[in-house]
């Protein structure tokens, strides 16, 4: 009887142990039910994910224009004026000024690179053309000095510029100074015409200009002096083209010009006045833009970099960031009027802002 009591119960209990095992098992319709929603989350969250990256990498883009802008404020109060934003020569000109040199070499003890910046020799022929026929000893000091802070961490573009010589290490940059813009309709003959666009002298940093804050009429926070131009330009053909400054020749070249009156030939780098809207994507190649016919498709690429009027854009949504005359940055919206824009670029027009970020 116990026997039979005992058989009975442990029967009954493999008969529970089975019964709960099997449903703890799934269906091959609820995995692929489960599946389905994981997928589903998935697809939701990762453009949260990529965008809140790319929100990172904006605000490491903001914090370097931060510190460019603190730089340049910084040479203003130890120089009583901002640099230009580029130095250079012209035809006849004797002796040549510090030729080719960006505006972003002269800042260099105001960014940390004091030590590099004591060791270079700002009176040879070309400070800061790091070339064959530039200033050797800069050419030493310069090759493979990579700030952090001359890079949109957003942007794909080299950080490396594409110099004929493969041994230099020549660093890029993805920021400009601006010269002003045009046209100028305050006093016109401060912007001159040339093969590759037009060289304004009404902005922030002007070439071999150096502007005082009692110039700027219109005020330091309505008034930009470093754009953003870190993305592949459109031409109207739909050609993706680099059109940064310092693409070829690297961020520490210059200009070829004199003065507003004194007309210039036509290169120009890592600076540029403000024409065009942002993200441009009309250029043809023809003189009328800017542009000789061949720049297109110019080889070496200087052709393109040397364009005085090359647009402003990058590959963050709203747009390229820009540094106000008073060190604040801002986004110049691809919405923003070409007008607005314009204005933003000129120190003194008498018609300032209100709110210039829009």
């Amino acid at each position: 009887m116990r026997a039979n009591l005992r058989s009975e119960s442990q029967k009954g209990i493999s008969e529970a142990i089975r019964g709960t095992a099997s449903s703890r098992g799934f269906t091959l319709v609820e995995l692929l039910v489960v599946i389905a929603i994981i997928g589903a989350l998935v697809g939701l969250l990762l453009p949260a994910v990529q965008a809140a990256r790319e929100s990172a990498r904006q605000s490491t883009c903001s914090n370097n224009l931060r510190q460019l802008g603190l730089s340049l404020s910084n040479y203003e109060s130890a120089r009583q004026a901002f640099p230009p934003g580029a130095t250079g020569y012209g035809p006849g000109q004797t002796p040549a000024p510090n030729y080719y040199c960006s505006a972003f070499l002269d800042l260099m003890p105001y960014y940390e690179f004091a030590d590099v910046y004591g060791r270079l020799t700002l009176t040879g022929a070309s400070p800061g053309y790091i070339n064959s026929g530039g200033d050797t000893t800069n050419d030493i000091v310069l090759d493979g000095v990579f700030p952090t802070i001359f890079h949109c961490p957003s942007s794909s573009l080299s950080r490396t510029a594409s110099d004929p010589s493969p041994s230099r290490k020549i660093t890029t940059i993805s920021y400009k100074t601006i010269n002003g813009s045009s046209p100028d309709t305050r006093t016109p003959s401060r912007v001159v015409g040339a093969s590759r666009g037009n060289v304004s002298f009404n902005g922030m940093l002007p070439m071999n200009t150096r502007v005082r804050v009692k110039d700027v009429i219109d005020g330091t926070t309505k008034t930009i002096m470093l754009g953003e131009q870190s993305a592949y330009v459109s031409a109207a053909s739909g050609q993706l083209l680099d059109f940064r400054g310092s693409v070829y020749f690297g961020a520490w070249m210059g200009c070829d010009t004199t003065t507003a009156t004194a007309g210039t030939t036509g290169d120009s780098y890592n600076t540029t006045t403000v024409r065009y809207n942002v993200g441009y994507q009309g250029f043809t190649g023809s003189n009328s833009d800017g542009f000789n016919v061949s720049d297109l498709a110019a080889t070496p690429l200087s052709a393109r970099s040397s364009g005085q009027n090359n647009p402003f854009d990058a590959v963050h949504p709203g747009g390229p960031l820009a540094v106000r005359a008073d060190g604040s940055v801002t986004i110049l919206f691809r919405s923003i009027d070409l007008a607005v824009l314009r204005r933003m670029a000129q120190r003194d027009d008498g018609q300032p802002l209100g709110d210039d970020s829009q």
